[in-house]
C-alpha cells in the first residue's frame, strides 16, 4: 500500500509540472539568421584561431530548438520566429535587417504571447582581434527588457530577467553582467538585468519579455566549448534548462 501510495503521488506530482505552463503562449525569437552571408552583414561572428566561424544566428537556432520542446513538455504553446536560417522577411542582404526586426515582432505579435523571449549571445572585441576569441572576458550573463519603468510589462520583465541570469549563473558556473554605463544607451536594474531602448524591448511594453544574452561566445575558453560538439551541445542544454526553470517559476508565483 505504502508503494503505491508513493507511486500515486510521483505521478501526481509529474502531472502538475507537465501542466504547470498550460494555456501559456510563449514566442521564441532565435536572434539573428546564422548563414555566413547574413553574418557578414550583420556583424554577428566570431572566427576560432582557425579561422572557422561560428556565428550568433546559428547558436540562438540550436539554442531555441532546444528550449522550445521543453517548454512545450511543460503544456505550453510555442512559437518560433524561425527555424531555420533564414530571415523572417522576405529580404536580402542588400535590404539591410530592420524589415526582418519588424517581421520578427509583426509575427511575435499576432500570436498574442503571454510571454516574449529573443535569444542572443553577446561578444567583446579587442581593437586588434575583431572577431577572434578574446582572452580578457570574464564570462557572464544578462538580459535586456524595456527601459520605460511605467510600462506594463515592466516589473515583470525585470522579475523574469533576473530569474534568468540567476539561473544561467547557477546552471552554467559564470557570473552575472552588472556593469552600469557599459552600454551607452542602457540603465542597469538588479541582477545584470538592464533596460534597453532596442526594437524587441520597447515595443512590448504590455507583454513580458526578456531579450537574453547567453554569454559571451568569444570568449576564449568558451570558443573552445563551442567548437567541440559534445561541449556545444551540453552548453546550450544547460542554458535552455535555466530559462525553463525561470519561466516555470515566473509563471508559478
Amino acid at each position: 500500500m505504502k508503494i503505491s501510495i508513493s507511486i500515486f503521488f510521483i505521478l501526481l506530482c509529474f502531472q502538475l509540472r507537465a501542466e504547470v505552463l498550460s494555456g501559456k503562449t510563449i514566442v521564441i525569437d532565435p536572434g539573428h539568421i546564422g548563414t555566413s552571408e547574413w553574418a557578414l552583414v550583420s556583424k554577428k561572428y566570431i572566427l576560432t584561431d582557425e579561422d572557422q566561424m561560428i556565428t550568433e544566428g546559428e547558436l540562438t537556432l540550436e539554442l531555441a530548438l532546444v528550449l522550445s520542446p521543453l517548454l512545450k513538455e511543460l503544456g505550453a504553446e510555442v512559437f518560433l520566429t524561425r527555424s531555420k536560417l533564414l530571415p523572417v522577411a522576405d529580404i536580402k542582404p542588400e535590404d539591410g535587417l530592420s524589415g526582418d526586426l519588424k517581421a520578427r515582432y509583426d509575427y511575435s505579435i499576432s500570436k498574442k504571447p503571454q510571454l516574449f523571449l529573443s535569444l542572443h549571445f553577446d561578444t567583446i572585441y579587442k581593437k586588434d582581434r575583431a572577431h577572434y576569441p578574446n582572452d580578457s572576458i570574464t564570462q557572464s550573463a544578462k538580459v535586456f527588457i524595456t527601459k520605460d519603468e511605467n510600462a506594463l510589462s515592466f516589473e515583470n520583465s525585470k522579475e523574469l530577467g533576473q530569474s534568468i541570469t540567476n539561473e544561467i549563473s547557477s546552471k552554467l558556473e559564470i557570473g552575472i553582467d552588472e556593469r552600469p554605463g557599459w552600454w551607452w544607451d542602457s540603465d542597469l536594474h538588479e541582477d545584470g538585468v538592464y533596460g534597453r531602448e532596442l526594437y524587441l524591448t520597447k515595443n512590448f511594453p504590455d507583454t513580458t519579455h526578456a531579450l537574453v544574452e547567453g554569454f559571451y561566445y568569444n570568449q576564449a575558453q568558451e570558443v573552445k566549448n563551442l567548437v567541440d560538439p559534445i561541449k556545444r551541445s551540453l552548453r546550450l542544454k544547460l542554458l535552455a534548462t535555466a530559462i525553463t526553470n525561470s519561466v516555470v517559476q515566473f509563471f508559478s508565483d
